[in-house]
């Protein structure tokens, strides 16, 4: 079996897929028998179901990631507006500035897991970047893990044991799609 790329008449190019077999026949004659199908409609079908099983994942992740993008930005909208009032009432007490302090706390607390996902996001779609270096395995899973547990955790219960392995060499953000399909796929049964 033998695949080729050609260019027809149209110079359109043709995936061409040429099977072949020799035969004796009864006289003891050889023979060759050859089959050849053309493919490209098959190949294209092919591609189109990747790329809209890919989309698919996409629209699911990034649904995840706006719903764990929106918890903490809600309670930092909450918390700004408690300041703002507390702000505007006056005078405060030692215990109305602790109450802020808390309040300015749990926003910081809040907008550093948005810059988390974030940076979790980037790092995924940054796959055509061909940067290679030392990849730490189990921060990409985490990472993985991150980006999903949201559309996970209502299905599934997230048990993570991983064992030291070594750092790899490579590309942090293809090692990354590599861990995330099972977990996209997990989102979907």
């Amino acid at each position: 079996e033998n695949e080729e790329t050609l260019k027809d008449t149209t110079t359109n190019e043709r995936i061409i897929l040429t099977r072949k077999a020799a035969f004796i026949g009864t006289g003891g004659q050889l023979f060759l028998v050859g089959v050849v199908r053309d493919i490209t409609e098959a190949r294209r079908l092919e591609v189109q179901l990747r790329l809209a099983d890919r989309m698919a994942s996409m629209g699911t992740l990034a649904a995840g990631v706006a719903h764990e993008i929106n918890n903490p930005l809600s309670y930092i909208s909450s918390n700004l507006t408690f300041i703002a009032e507390q702000l505007a009432s006056g005078a405060l007490t030692a215990g109305q500035r602790e109450e802020l302090r808390e309040a300015v706390l749990e926003s910081l607390e809040g907008a550093g897991r948005v810059r988390v996902i974030v940076q979790d996001l980037k790092s995924f779609a940054r796959a055509d970047d061909e940067t290679q270096g030392s990849v730490d395995v189990h921060r990409v899973v985490d990472s993985a893990l991150r980006l999903v547990r949201n559309e996970v955790h209502h299905r599934a219960r997230i048990s993570r044991a991983l064992e030291p392995v070594p750092a790899v060499q490579g590309n942090e953000a293809r090692v990354g799609q590599i861990e995330r399909p099972p977990f996209v796929i997990a989102q979907r049964r």
